[in-house]
């Protein structure tokens, strides 16, 4: 199993506002691209990935959506190595998640 990092929040927004502002993450944090968009329960669920770095082969990220109440939205983001054999990521994928809950802040 790959390297990877999981952490899960929640976020007094909209589901809608959420969406929005991680449709315009390859705007505004270099590095990362959305590779796929979808609906998942009632919420939504995007797949991201990171390009090549010194410190791994790239990663794929899954950040899932979902509305807790009408004021209120749960968000996960599971980040893991690219390369299936990469057992150590130097801290990468912790990064990652980190640097995306900054992002929605």
């Amino acid at each position: 199993m790959a390297a990877h990092a999981q952490e899960q929040r929640v976020y007094r927004a909209g589901l809608m506002d959420l969406v929005y502002k991680i449709r315009a993450l390859p705007q505004y944090v270099k590095g990362y691209s959305i590779v796929s968009e979808g609906a998942y329960l009632n919420g939504c669920c995007f797949r991201l990935q990171r390009t090549i770095s010194a410190a791994s082969w790239g990663e794929d990220i899954s950040l899932t959506i979902l509305p807790v109440d009408a004021y209120n939205c749960s968000v996960q983001i599971y980040s893991e190595c690219s390369m299936p054999t990469q057992l150590v990521d130097m801290g990468r994928n912790k990064k990652n998640v980190a640097e995306l809950f900054a992002y929605i802040g």
